[in-house]
C-alpha cells in the first residue's frame, strides 16, 4: 500500500500520448487501520483502473460477476473473459510510468493475481460509465402528481454536476430529497 499511497495523486488521467488504449483513469484511496500513530499501523489502499470506452466498447459482453447487471438483473458473464480483462487492464496499468510493479507485492515469485491481492481484482462494468445524449432535467424529475421522484447519475442537478458522474447521482438524491419534503411541508 505504502508504494501506492506515496505516488502523490488520487485520480491519475492516463493521456493519449502514452498509447494506452485500455486504461483512462487510475484512481486511490488509501489509508491507515487503527490509525494510532504508530509507525507499525497497517496500511491500506484500493486501486480503481478506469478502461477506455473503446476497450469496454470491444467488450461489451462481459459484465463482472460482481456488477449489478450480473447480481440484479442476471446478465450472464462469462468469467474466463472476465480474468482475461483483468489481465489486460492490469499489463496496462504496468506499462504506466512510475506505477509500483505487481511482482514487487509478491515475495514468492508466484505473480497469479490472487497471490498478489487481499481482495480482487474485480471486474465490474458500470453502465452509465461513459453517458450518451442528455441527462434527465431537473423539471422532470419531480413529478408530484404521480408520487415520483427520479435521482441517479442521469439526472441533472442543480449544481451541474457531470453526466454520469457519482457526484452527479448524489446530488440528485438530496434534490428529490429537498422536493419531497418542500412538497410535504407545503401540503
Amino acid at each position: 500500500a505504502r508504494q501506492w499511497l506515496s505516488l502523490g495523486f488520487n485520480v491519475a488521467t492516463v493521456d493519449d500520448d502514452q498509447n494506452c488504449s485500455i486504461l483512462s483513469k487510475i484512481m486511490i484511496h488509501g489509508g491507515r487501520k487503527g490509525d494510532n500513530g504508530d509507525d507499525e499501523d497497517e496500511e491500506w489502499c484500493s486501486i480503481v483502473l478506469h478502461s477506455t470506452e473503446e476497450f469496454a466498447i470491444r467488450n461489451s459482453g462481459v459484465y463482472g460477476a460482481s456488477s449489478t447487471a450480473a447480481r440484479v438483473g442476471g446478465a450472464a458473464t462469462d468469467a474466463s473473459m472476465e480474468n482475461s480483462l483483468v489481465e489486460e487492464m492490469m499489463a496496462a496499468l504496468g506499462e504506466v510510468p512510475g506505477i509500483p510493479s505487481n511482482s514487487s507485492n509478491n515475495n514468492s515469485g508466484d505473480c497469479s493475481l490472487s497471490n498478489i491481492y487481499n481482495y480482487g481484482p474485480a471486474l465490474h462494468r458500470w453502465g452509465n460509465a461513459f453517458p450518451k445524449g442528455e441527462p434527465l432535467r431537473e423539471d422532470l424529475a419531480f413529478v408530484p402528481s404521480s408520487r415520483i421522484a427520479f435521482c441517479g447519475d442521469y439526472v441533472a442537478s442543480p449544481e451541474r454536476a457531470r453526466f454520469g458522474s457519482f457526484e452527479s447521482a448524489l446530488l440528485s438524491g438530496t434534490f428529490a430529497g429537498e422536493n419531497i419534503s418542500k412538497y410535504y411541508n407545503e401540503s
